[in-house]
């Protein structure tokens, strides 16, 4: 059976809206609301299940989320836990600036600002202290519209590998979607990639990031596998710093 779902709203969000299911196996659909930028005050949407040819399609899930004011701020005016502060990296570093979408990444001073090709790259810069190709890192702003967490960054690691020579066939190795960014309340997604080849270089790819109403906003890094080991924490420590004002 394939099947497929579909919602509207932006505070409601998926990280699989279709997929085929063998006869005799079930699904279970993880749904993800985040109430982050909303005034306290009942929000509704819809999803929708459907499978062609499929007995009683569709079907329809109401989704209720209830925001309450925060009875420890004047007015009643807060919407939950108030954000925390985002500490300074532990290495000397620049920002990244993106005023349309109100946030902030720190990267190393180590790192040289260059105009990637990577699809979506709003920022690229590269740590040229082994080669020109051992470490990309990128920011990262694309459509959220139609499309899951999982898929965009699979297509994004496919592109980045492919810009940096190797062959873009991206495995999924690790995900984490219960994270959330370092001001405790953002919504967040981790994932690692590998990609091996018999033809090229193997190549790690990270990303860690966020929706913003209809965005998908993250960092990304990739470099060789054999240099990956040495740079993932780096990776990490950078991703923590994503940070938006609103």
């Amino acid at each position: 059976m394939i099947w497929a779902a579909r919602k509207s709203q932006a505070w409601l969000w998926m990280n699989e809206a279709d997929g085929a299911l063998e006869k005799g196996y079930s699904k279970n659909l993880e749904i993800f609301i985040s109430p982050s930028g909303l005034q306290p005050g009942t929000y509704k949407d819809s999803i929708t299940v459907e499978a062609m040819g499929a007995r009683n399609s569709p079907q329809t899930i109401q989704v209720t989320m209830v925001i309450s004011p925060n009875p420890s701020s004047p007015g009643g005016s807060a919407t939950g836990p108030q954000k925390k502060a985002v500490p300074p990296p532990p290495w000397a570093y620049d920002e990244y600036k993106n005023d349309n979408y109100n946030f902030v990444l720190k990267y190393p001073k180590d790192c040289v600002t260059k105009q990637l090709t990577t699809r979506g790259a709003a920022f690229g810069a590269v740590n040229t202290s082994v080669t020109q190709q051992a470490d990309n890192i990128m920011v990262i702003v694309t459509g959220a519209f139609g499309v899951d967490t999982k898929s965009v960054v699979e297509e994004w690691a496919k592109d980045a590998i492919r810009t940096m020579g190797g062959k873009p066939n991206p495995k999924l190795i690790a995900q984490d979607n219960t994270t959330t960014l370092a001001d405790g309340i953002t919504p967040a997604y981790e994932f690692l990639y590998e990609s091996k080849s018999s033809a090229s270089l193997a190549y790690q790819c990270y990303a860690f990031g966020a929706q913003k109403k209809n965005r998908y906003i993250f960092f990304g890094a990739v470099c060789p596998l054999s240099y990956a080991p040495d740079k993932i924490d780096l990776w990490k420590q950078i991703a923590r710093t994503l940070e938006f004002n609103d």
